[in-house]
């Protein structure tokens, strides 16, 4: 994991399940200070940033998880569509076609 926040541009620590914690509460707001990481007040775990920096960094929007699932839903849907318009529109094509022979 150190190797995969370094690649990603965060310092090494981000990755070290040493270093991070593992539950929240008090002891995780200390933690987080340290490691320089913000708002993540109260919650243990890898830092936002570093588990949705793939998908939200383009846009500066890495550390918010609500905007991650939003975006992801998004890109999601988009694919969903460009996939499945193409075949619909067909299929209604072919079924009108096949309704004017009746």
């Amino acid at each position: 994991m150190t190797d995969f926040a370094k690649d990603c541009g965060y310092p090494q620590s981000w990755g070290d399940p040493q270093v991070l914690p593992a539950f929240g509460g008090a002891d995780a707001d200390v933690a987080w200070k340290e490691l320089g990481v913000p708002g993540r007040g109260g919650v243990g775990g890898l830092p936002c940033e570093f588990v949705h920096s793939r998908v939200a960094a383009r846009w500066g929007l890495d550390n918010s998880c609500l905007i991650n699932v939003g975006i992801r839903f998004s890109l999601a849907f988009v694919e969903a569509m460009a996939l499945y318009l193409p075949v619909s529109g067909q299929e209604l094509y072919s079924t009108a076609s096949l309704m004017m022979f009746l």
